[in-house]
Formats: C-alpha cells, sequence, structure tokens
C-alpha cells in the first residue's frame, strides 16, 4: 500500500461567505494546496472551539472553469 502524501493548504484570501450555520459556514476563497498555484475555492468550514478550521468537502476552481461558472450564472441571472 502505498504512503498518503501530506495535505496542506494555505487560504490566500477569503472573498465572501455564502451562509452560516452555527460554527460552520459556505466560503469563497483563494487557496493555494500542497504549495500550488492558488485557486477559488467554494466550500464548508468549520470553526472548533480552539479557534482552528476544519476543511469540508467542495469544489476547486482553477481560472478556466471559474470563467466559464460566470457565463453559466450570467446566462440565468
Amino acid at each position: 500500500m502505498s504512503e498518503r502524501k501530506p495535505f496542506e493548504y494555505e487560504v490566500i484570501e477569503t472573498h465572501g461567505v455564502l451562509s452560516r450555520n452555527g460554527s460552520t459556514s459556505k466560503e469563497v476563497r483563494r487557496v493555494s494546496v500542497n504549495g500550488g498555484e492558488a485557486k477559488v475555492d467554494i466550500r464548508t468550514w468549520r470553526r472548533l472551539a480552539d479557534g482552528s478550521e476544519r476543511m469540508y468537502r467542495g469544489i476547486t476552481l482553477n481560472q478556466e472553469e471559474l470563467e466559464a461558472l460566470r457565463e453559466i450564472l450570467n446566462d440565468l441571472y
């Protein structure tokens, strides 16, 4: 069985909060994973009692995907 690579992320910028529910919030952020290029990230985050955060499932978009999403949303509204 292969060894799992360490997973590290850095929040570069928080762009906005889509919703809140208690200690969790769905947010749009720019995030770099394992030292890679920062991408737009939409996911739920939970703030823990010690002040840290836990990342939940979400979606990460590169520039091309973000532009495609923008076009789709513009067509909808």
